[in-house]
């Protein structure tokens, strides 16, 4: 479908992903990643990522703020294994987790 768009629609740039899902939310801020919701049914959920948890790595990639775990999930597609690194409470944590797509929520 999105060859077909591309070329009757010539010029117009298209892009299309394919890329995993994660399943949060969170503020938008330049120093943190900080999750705000957890989508019911997403990876983020079933590996048990919770609002409020920081997210500061995903595999060996530093994570500062959302677009950097947005660009670092992109490169992923669904079933793909991850580790996590998250700062909760004081503590860090290392959660695995598989991401979905986003059909699947």
């Amino acid at each position: 479908v999105v060859e077909t768009m591309r070329e009757s629609l010539s010029g117009l740039q298209i892009i299309y992903r394919q890329g995993g899902f994660l399943g949060v939310q969170c503020l938008d801020t330049d120093d943190v990643c900080e999750i705000n919701k957890v989508v019911p049914g997403s990876a983020a959920q079933k590996a048990g990522l919770q609002p409020g948890d920081i997210i500061v790595q995903v595999g060996d990639v530093k994570v500062n703020r959302f677009r950097d775990l947005q660009q670092e999930i992109n490169r992923h597609i669904p079933g793909d294994d991850l580790e996590v690194k998250l700062r909760r409470g004081g503590q860090i944590k290392d959660v695995r987790l598989q991401l979905g797509k986003f059909e699947d929520t």
